[in-house]
């Protein structure tokens, strides 16, 4: 029996050794809003909606120390609305439309060490996150840039009828530099289609490139990005800008440029955002500028918004946008599409976000 305890005390000591190197995380946000989105001439809808401050979503995420200064890691993370239950929706391969799926927004395993991170799986697009770091609303809620969309571009020839790299990209290759470098940082992705090499002219649809090179220090974070999905029967998605902003006091302003091609259609986008902070509020705010050529669907989107911090981990905002078309246009909304020529849409939302 002594010997049965010794044994049972060792073995546990190994496993507390064991796991003392490794962690794994449940975590998750869930964000629900009452919202009201108009679109001149198509009405309006209020409903419960979700991901107004942050997208709703849930994951599990670990890391395992292999010492000598290497790690490896793993991150599955799914998109859910708690408004209704739902579960988020992927392209699985860059090309064809977006399908249900469990862990949609990052699906991704990890070698780190001195060298930089390698990870393989589903993630972010450089050109997205070089975007992202510019809009105060970080891509949610009525406010949102919509410089990650391809509205104002005709889609019908692409695959799926969607921009679907434009924020993630399916079975890719990214590597990071490594995070001591004076405060250059960068990153570059390659994702596979997955076609076979018989598929003819085909063959590459869904291989998608990226790199995004910025320096961050001192208050400044600026970066340049590239991206790039190939697509035969449409046409090339590419998307090229620089982003940037400025961190003084309680104040962070911030501005964009962007170009997105689909074949031979361009558009041109340019924002100016600000968000302050004073204790527990923060205000957000800004303006985009989107410029189709060739055509007169052109559109300027204003965005403000009020969130109040609860806790560390609830937050209560309000959000308000609009999106006015220029000349016949009716592409460009904020949720709910104009059908008036040259119309607007707006739309606002209230809400509470709660990270866990």
């Amino acid at each position: 029996m002594k010997k049965s305890l010794i044994a049972l005390a060792v073995l546990g000591a190994f496993a507390g050794a064991a796991s003392a190197q490794s962690s794994v995380t449940l975590f998750g946000i869930a964000d629900v809003n009452i919202q009201q989105i108009k679109g001149d001439g198509n009405g309006s809808v209020t409903r419960l909606h979700n991901s107004g401050y942050n997208s709703a979503r849930w994951g599990i995420r670990g890391e395992e120390d292999l010492g000598g200064g290497l790690k490896a890691g793993f991150w599955l993370e799914g998109a859910f609305g708690p408004d209704d239950g739902s579960l988020g929706t992927a392209s699985t391969n860059n090309q064809s439309a977006a399908s249900t799926v469990l862990f949609g927004r990052r699906a991704t395993v990890s070698l780190m060490g001195g060298f930089g991170e390698v990870r393989l799986g589903r993630d972010l697009t450089p050109d997205y996150n070089g975007i992202a770091s510019a809009d105060p609303f970080g891509s949610n809620g009525s406010a949102q840039s919509l410089a990650y969309t391809c509205q104002g571009l005709s889609q019908a020839a692409l695959p799926g009828a969607a921009c679907v790299t434009n924020v993630r990209a399916s079975n890719s290759i990214t590597y990071f530099l490594p995070s001591n470098l004076g405060g250059l940082y960068g990153s570059a992705m390659y994702a596979f289609g997955e076609n076979a090499s018989n598929a003819g002219s085909t063959k590459n649809d869904g291989k998608h490139i990226g790199a995004r090179l910025g320096f961050a220090g001192a208050g400044l974070d600026a970066s340049v990005f590239y991206g790039k999905t190939e697509y035969f029967t449409a046409g090339d998605w590419k998307r090229t800008g620089i982003a940037g902003s400025y961190t003084f006091g309680a104040f962070k302003p911030m501005a964009f440029w962007a170009k997105t091609e689909i074949g031979t259609q361009e558009r041109k986008d340019w924002g100016l955002g600000l968000a302050a902070t004073f204790g527990p509020h923060l205000v957000r705010a800004q303006y985009n500028n989107y410029d189709v050529d060739a055509t007169n669907n052109d559109g300027k989107l204003f965005g403000i918004g009020y969130a109040y911090n609860m806790s560390r981990r609830t937050i209560l905002y309000a959000n308000y946008g609009r999106v006015d078309n220029d000349g016949t246009g009716t592409s460009f909304n904020v949720g709910r599409s104009p059908t008036t020529l040259g119309g607007a849409s707006t739309g606002m939302e209230f809400g509470i976000r709660h990270s866990f």
